[in-house]
Parts: C-alpha cells; sequence; structure tokens
C-alpha cells in the first residue's frame, strides 16, 4: 500500500508553452502549495505524454500531468486545439479554427526561432511556407507574460501573416485548475483515509499479537522456549525472509539462533551489536534491528531481513522496541528460570544421590557390623588354633621382648626348662642356656639381620639336664609395623646328633671298606691280569687261536672289573669326599672341564659351541665339573665314524633357577629306552661300538641330586641326535652367604 505525503503539496507537469498562464492562474487562486514543472512542448511533433521522462523526479510530492497527458483529467487528444480548450473553452477554440486561425500563446511566439523551421529555412523560404498554410495568427493572451507590439510584429513579418491578439481572462483556465485540484484533493484525500484505516487495522492486529506473545510470556518456561517465541512471533509478524537473534551466553560468548534455523550470517548481526545505534532500519536487507539491553548491558539482538511488506519497517520497528522492555525481561526470567530448574534437579540428584549413599552407607555398616562379628569369631578362632598350634609344637617355642625378656612360651618351653609358664613370663631369657652370652649374642644378631637360622645352643633343664637345640629366629613386629621383640623356636637336636654320629662312624667304615676295595680287591685282580699276561708270554708258541682269544677276554674282564670297581669308589664319593658347597662361577667350571677335554675335542676335529647365562652358584666346584665333564664328553663320543662331532652348550638363568642344556648331532636314543640311561651299569650301545663302564650318567645324575636339582634327556630317536639337560636351584645372595 502506497504511503500518504507527510506534508500537503503538489505537482503539476505542464507544456511549456503554456506554463506561465498557468502559473498566473494558481497565483490568482492562492495556490503557493502547487509547483509547476514545464515540460518541453512540441505537439506538432508528439504529444506532451511522451515527455513525461522528463519531469525530475521528486519523491515527497505526488505529480499531475496536464496539457493532454493529465491522469487528473478525462482523456482528449494530445493536440494544440485541445491545450487551447482549457484556456478559452470548446466553442471559443473552435470558432476561432473554423475562421482558420492558428492559435498561440506568447510563449510559442517567443520560441518560434528556434524551432526546427527557422533553422532549416531561408527568410523567403520560410514565408512562403506559411503564407501557403497559414491564413492567420491569433494570441491568445490570458494577461501573464502578455506579448509586446514588438514581438508581434517581428513574427508577423517573419512569418508573411498577419497577426491578432485575443485578449481573454484566466476565468476559465481557474476554473478548470481549480475544479483538477479538487479533485485530486478530494481523491487523495479519500486515499489517505482508506490508508489511515488499513493502517489502524494493521497496526491493531500487530498490537493484538503482540499482546498474545506476551501473554505466552507470563508463565514461567526455559530459555530456549523463550527463543522460540521470538522468533515465531516476528516471523508471523512481519513475515519475512529471515529473524536472526543473538544473545549473549557464558564466558561472554554469544549464542546465534535464526528461522529458518541456519538462514543468517552471525558476522552480519555481530556488526549490528557494535553500532552505536542501539536500533535502526535496514533499507538494505529491507529490515530492521534493536538491542536488547538489560540495565546497562546489552543481552541480546533481534534482526529481521526482508519483510514482505518492506514499507511498513519503520511501524514494525516502532512495535519492537515497544516489545523490547518485555523481551529482556522476558529472557532474564527464562535464564533464572533455568538456573532455578538446574539447581532444583541438581538438588534432586544430590537427594537421591544422598539418599542412596545414606543406603549404600547403611547396608555397608550393616554388612561391617556382619563382617567385623564375622572377623572377631574367626579372630577368636585363629587365636584358639594358632595358640592349638604352639602348644602342639613338640619344639619348644618362645617370644622374647625387645628389652630381652620373656614375652610367651609353649608348653614345650616350660618341658624343656622344667620351670612353669608364669615363672618364664618376665624373665631374662639367656638364663636358661649353657652360654648366656652366646645366646645374647645371637639375640643382637636376630636385630642386626632380621633372623637367625640355625643357631647352637644348650638348654639347661632345672634338674640339671642339657638339650642341644638349633634355633630359628625372627624379627616379631607389632599390629603398627614396629619391631616389638623377637620369635624363636628351638629344635632338640639330640637325636640327629646321635645320627650324624653314627653317620660319621658310617663313612668311616664306608672308607675303611673303599679303601679294602680299592686295596685289596684290586690287587687280586691285578695279580689276575699280570699272571695271564705271563702265561701268555711263556706259552705263546702252544697257544692256538681259540685258546689265545680266550687269555685276551680273560685279560679285558679283569681289566674292566678292575675300571668297574674305580667306577664304584667314584660313585660312593660324590657327596661325601668332594670340595665344599660354596659359591664357584658357573663359567669357569665350564672352561676347566673344556680343556679337561681339549685332548678329545682337538683329536675328532670336534666343534663346541657355549652360549647363554652362565651366573655363580652355590655347588661343589668338584662335583659341578664332573658333571659337565660326563655330559659334554658323552656327547663327544656317541657320533658316527664319518660326522665330526658338534656340540651347543647353553646356558639360562632365572632368579631361582639355573639350567644346561648339552645338545649334540650324533646317534640319538630312543625315548622308550631314556629313563635307563641314568642307572649304575646300564649300557644302550654295545662295548664292542663303544667303550664305557656303564656308570657315567649314574654319576651325574648323583651329583645333580645331591644339589636338589633335576636331570634329563630328550631325543626324536636313534640317528637324530640327543640332547641332555639339568637344573640347580639358584640361591639369593643372603643365602649364599
Amino acid at each position: 500500500m502506497a504511503s500518504i505525503p507527510l506534508k500537503p503539496g503538489l505537482r503539476l507537469a505542464v507544456c511549456a508553452f503554456f506554463a506561465d498562464e498557468i502559473k498566473a492562474a494558481l497565483a490568482a487562486e492562492g495556490r503557493s502549495d502547487v509547483e509547476i514543472v514545464p515540460i518541453r512542448g512540441a505537439c506538432d511533433d508528439r504529444p506532451c505524454s511522451a515527455f513525461t521522462e522528463e519531469i525530475p523526479p521528486q519523491p515527497t510530492l505526488p505529480t499531475l500531468r496536464l496539457m493532454g497527458a493529465c491522469s487528473g483529467l478525462p482523456a482528449c487528444p494530445a493536440t494544440l486545439a485541445s491545450c487551447f480548450e482549457l484556456v478559452l473553452g470548446v466553442g471559443a477554440v473552435t470558432e476561432l479554427l473554423a475562421r482558420g486561425a492558428h492559435l498561440l500563446t506568447p510563449s510559442m511566439v517567443r520560441v518560434w526561432p528556434e524551432t526546427t523551421l527557422c533553422r532549416d529555412m531561408t527568410p523567403e523560404q520560410l514565408r512562403a511556407y506559411y503564407t501557403e498554410s497559414v491564413r492567420a495568427w491569433v494570441v491568445i493572451d490570458l494577461g501573464a507574460a502578455s506579448l509586446t507590439e514588438a514581438e508581434g510584429a517581428i513574427f508577423a513579418s517573419a512569418t508573411g501573416v498577419p497577426l491578432e491578439t485575443l485578449p481573454a481572462g484566466l476565468d476559465l483556465l481557474r476554473a478548470t485548475l481549480s475544479n483538477t485540484l479538487l479533485r485530486w484533493e478530494l481523491q487523495e484525500t479519500n486515499t489517505r483515509y482508506t490508508w489511515q484505516i488499513a493502517e489502524n487495522q494493521h497496526r491493531l492486529a500487530d498490537f493484538t499479537m503482540a499482546y498474545d506473545f506476551i501473554g505466552r510470556l507470563m508463565p514461567y518456561q526455559g530459555e530456549q522456549c523463550i527463543i522460540g517465541d521470538i522468533l515465531e512471533l516476528f516471523t508471523v509478524l512481519c513475515a519475512p525472509r529471515a529473524v536472526h537473534l543473538l544473545l549473549s551466553g557464558d564466558n561472554d560468548a554469544w549464542q546465534y539462533f535464526s528461522h529458518p534455523a541456519g538462514s543468517g550470517n552471525s558476522d552480519m548481526l555481530l556488526r549490528l551489536l557494535q553500532r552505536p545505534e542501539p536500533h535502526g532500519v535496514l533499507d538494505t536487507i529491507q529490515g530492521f534491528y534493536f538491542h536488547i539491553i538489560y540495565g546497562e548491558q546489552t543481552m541480546g539482538l533481534v534482526a529481521v531481513e526482508e519483510i514482505l511488506n518492506a514499507e511498513r519497517q519503520r511501524a514494525y520497528l516502532n512495535l519492537a522496541l515497544l516489545l523490547m522492555p518485555v523481551l529482556r525481561v522476558a529472557i532474564a526470567n527464562a535464564r533464572t528460570y533455568d538456573r532455578l530448574c538446574d539447581t532444583e534437579r541438581a538438588l534432586r540428584a544430590s537427594q537421591a544421590e544422598l539418599e542412596q549413599r545414606v543406603e549404600e552407607r547403611t547396608a555397608e555398616l550393616t554388612m561391617e557390623i556382619t563382617e567385623r562379628k564375622q572377623t572377631e569369631e574367626a579372630l577368636r578362632e585363629s587365636a584358639l588354633y594358632a595358640r592349638s598350634l604352639i602348644e602342639a609344637s613338640l619344639d619348644p617355642l618362645v617370644t622374647i621382648g625387645a628389652d630381652g625378656r620373656i614375652m610367651d612360651v609353649n608348653a614345650s618351653t616350660e618341658n624343656a626348662t622344667g620351670v612353669t609358664r608364669g615363672r618364664l613370663i618376665g624373665s631374662d631369657f639367656s638364663d636358661y642356656f649353657t652360654e648366656p652370652e652366646k645366646a645374647r649374642a645371637g639375640y643382637r644378631q636376630v636385630f642386626e639381620q632380621g633372623s637367625v637360622t640355625d643357631y647352637p645352643l644348650a638348654i639347661r633343664h632345672a634338674s640339671g639336664k642339657l638339650t642341644d637345640v638349633l634355633y630359628n629366629t625372627t624379627l616379631y613386629r607389632d599390629i603398627q609395623g614396629n619391631v616389638a621383640g623377637i620369635f624363636a623356636a628351638a629344635r632338640d637336636i639330640t637325636t640327629r646328633k646321635k645320627v650324624e654320629e653314627e653317620l660319621k662312624r658310617s663313612n668311616a667304615e664306608l672308607d675303611q671298606f673303599a679303601y679294602a676295595v680299592s686295596h685289596d680287591m684290586r690287587q687280586p685282580l691285578r695279580m689276575v691280569t699280570s699272571y695271564m699276561s705271563l702265561i701268555e708270554k711263556a706259552l705263546d708258541e702252544q697257544l692256538d687261536e681259540d685258546t689265545r682269544q680266550y687269555m685276551i677276554f680273560a685279560i679285558d674282564g679283569a681289566t674292566r672289573m678292575d675300571r668297574m670297581i674305580l667306577a664304584m669308589l667314584d660313585y660312593s664319593r660324590i657327596g661325601r669326599k668332594t670340595d665344599p658347597i660354596t659359591p664357584v662361577s658357573s663359567r669357569e667350571v665350564l672352561d676347566e672341564a673344556l680343556t679337561m677335554l681339549k685332548p678329545g675335542i682337538t683329536s675328532g676335529a670336534a666343534t663346541v659351541e657355549v652360549t647363554g647365562d652362565w651366573p655363580e652358584l652355590v655347588a661343589s666346584r668338584d662335583e659341578l665339573m664332573r658333571l659337565l665333564q660326563n655330559l659334554i664328553g658323552n656327547a663327544l663320543k656317541y657320533h658316527e665314524p664319518d660326522q665330526p662331532p658338534r656340540v651347543e652348550v647353553h646356558a639360562a638363568a632365572t632368579p631361582t633357577l639355573f639350567r644346561v642344556t648339552i645338545r649334540d648331532h650324533g646317534i640319538g636314543i630312543d625315548p622308550n629306552q631314556s629313563e635307563r640311561l641314568f642307572k649304575v651299569f646300564s649300557r644302550l650301545q654295545a662295548r664292542t661300538r663303544f667303550e664305557g663302564a656303564g656308570i657315567g650318567l649314574a654319576l651325574c645324575r648323583k651329583i645333580v641330586e645331591h644339589h636338589g636339582g633335576r636331570i634329563g634327556v630328550e631325543s626324536a630317536g636313534e640317528g637324530c641326535g640327543s640332547t641332555f639337560w639339568f637344573e640347580l636351584p639358584l640361591k639369593s645372595a643372603a643365602e649364599k652367604s
């Protein structure tokens, strides 16, 4: 709908030939509010309406076109005659034209020299043209810008046609103009009131919608709902292409919303937010914007883009400014409501969590009480059980405090000392030993080392009887982990000493027997061997081949018997007549064994490869060397004649175990016969093929078992080689010391 002018006024676009006359008529009517816009007159070429593009634009005033093209007058032909009818009337014009007169205005006469005819013709040609086509000139003089006599004479002379001036008043022109202006004003008034009614209806509808919107904002609701209501309000109210909303968020960040979603430009909104003007019309996008201000802070911005009825931008903006206080309060209330909801949810969650924790804690307390009762019962049972174990022990058990006084004993201690438990508790523990100072030295040693093992002492019974014991002690700590004393257990070794003495006698007898075997039994064998050799030499020429072979068998048997006796002596000495158990370097022992085997390795063109980790271990150096020498010697020995021996020796160690593998590529072993290998005098190969007494692997097994280890063999079968292995326990540094 076109908007009405803000100020009264009108422009009349008229032919320049009549401009002076119309100005005079308007002045006579006192219409100073009407502006005259002359347009070029050329009725003989084209109608005046063709020159409307020459009217300069004036946006604040409406423009009417007169003289043949006036939108406010009935249509009339765009001829010169029709223009004169406005000032003289139809009858007068018709009469003058019937007389053959050509009608002119003073303005026409004055611009005549500038016409095309005057420029293109000579004076003679011009005079001939007009005398032929015009009978008489009649200048209509309305009393405005009248033609002078000189101007008339010059024009008549130049055209060769007589000129007559016809005075005419302004009455008809004034009446025509008054009628035209009155009709325009009536139409304009009607348009104004129609527009005003429509505008009021629009405003009423807008205010009704705004009132409904305010009603929707009154109930408590969250910020997201308020945002949706704001976007919906301006979408329905303004019918725009898009509505944008920018709101301040946490940490000075801005939140962007739009309807339709994603239809806006957040950069444009930020620029609008930075404008010093808090609101304004945006002609570039046919819309408007306004800041949402709360106190002295800008909390947001609304921008409406491409309104359907762009002429109502200002009205919509004014309404939006009326709504702005409601919007800011609604947004603030919504945020408060959201915070209250968050707080309520947090309180509910905290309450639920608290109730859950109370339930869980109640259940835990119930369980703890039950467990505590069970623990107390278990502790009572454990204490009774521990006391029963202590009392059931045949060894004297005693707890000694940090001051060296007895804290607790068992019945065996009472039996060993002949003193009651009541008298023992609180007394000095060293008073009950034959060597009190040695007992106190062992006591101090426990605090220094943490424990003492097999500490020899003798308990004196009240009756004077002595009991040899070995004490094993360790530190005793209280519930806080502080050292409170020591716990000691005494093992009665009276029987053990008797056994050890008997063992010593047995070993002495065994040594005597070994000596007898070595000396008394081998002597006859040597005699048999010697005399058989003498007989063979004495009867050399008398012996046939069979008898000679018998002699060889007898000598060989005696020799093997001697070797077997020596092997048996070696076997019996394992664990008795060897180096003591001490820390030794396994690699040094291996190198020593390989040195002993070097002649055989060299003569047989053998290869021995040593790999792995060879740690220090606690063992008998002599026995460990014989173990490695026997196993590597067997690997070098049992091979095919056409294949040089190849032996791989590998060692691996863990914190508690030392494992050695000796792998050969020789004749191999039937897996079903592997258990026989480690028995005394057990052989899997004929003596004619491989010499030996059949006791070497049995010797290896006894050495390994003497050290608390294991030994075994693996083979895929005959011709596939064999892998002998043994494992020995590794002791810690404390155990080695």
